[in-house]
């Protein structure tokens, strides 16, 4: 049973290029430098399976449905969509739940909490689901839409159970965004196509959501230098957590 008390979850949210990879490091070094458990993960999407970092160990899996879904046209094929955000999901909280809430109880831990870091969540997972369903501008999404219970899979999963604890929306104006874009990014014209065609979609997209998860959004300009940025989350994350007053 997940334990509240013990693992703070935030989720940095942002279309391509809003910075969310930029922050999480900065945060996830700053608590490696006090001592506090960390681990970054992805939330939704997808993650390359390549076994080059803690939180994305070598999964045959994931080398070929990210690959898969690089590829897909037009919204084509959305049960790979729906695949990869169960295994995601399902992963989020087997790191929360049993592999971090294990390294924070050892009784050499320095500290008996412990931080999940969390690259996309349930914005776009909605995001996602408004480009497949096309809902009306009232629609909230309910957990069969997001989490469709139809997958072969015994488990079922729903919003509440991976709702990160803060939810930070990283948010920039579409030319910002594009001048950040490298060409020589392997995945250059994924990233491009979906500043240029999702962008009004993903700012929308939290609409659909329920109240439930959009009390725990913030919504942060990241236009600026990383570092201003990372001030504006900071404080952001000491007004609700306490226990983290120590990041600097």
């Amino acid at each position: 049973m997940r334990n509240e008390n013990k693992i703070i979850s935030i989720a940095l949210e942002g279309i391509n290029r809003s910075g969310k990879g930029t922050q999480i490091e900065l945060l996830k070094n700053k608590l490696e430098e006090i001592g506090i458990p960390c681990v970054s993960i992805r939330g939704e999407g997808y993650r390359r399976g390549l076994g080059v970092s803690q939180a994305d160990p070598e999964s045959d899996f994931w080398r070929k449905i990210s690959e898969q879904l690089k590829n897909v046209k037009n919204g084509a094929e959305w049960s790979l969509w729906d695949e990869a955000s169960y295994r995601l999901a399902r992963e989020l909280i087997v790191w929360r739940d049993r592999i971090l809430t294990k390294e924070i109880t050892k009784p050499s831990a320095p500290f008996d909490f412990g931080v999940l870091l969390i690259d996309r969540s349930l914005i776009s997972k909605a995001t996602l689901k408004s480009l497949q369903l096309e809902p009306p501008p009232k629609k909230i999404f309910s957990n069969e839409e997001l989490y469709p219970p139809g997958l072969k899979h015994r488990k079922r999963i729903t919003a509440d159970m991976i709702l990160p604890d803060l939810i930070i929306e990283l948010s920039a104006p579409k030319e910002i965004l594009l001048t950040r874009l490298d060409a020589s990014d392997p995945d250059y014209d994924f990233k491009r196509n979906n500043i240029d065609n999702k962008y009004e979609q993903y700012a929308k997209a939290k609409e659909h959501l329920s109240e439930a998860i959009k009390n725990r959004i913030v919504n942060i300009d990241s236009s600026g230098e990383p570092d201003e940025v990372y001030k504006k989350i900071l404080e952001e994350i000491k007004i609700r957590f306490p226990e983290l007053e120590a990041l600097k």
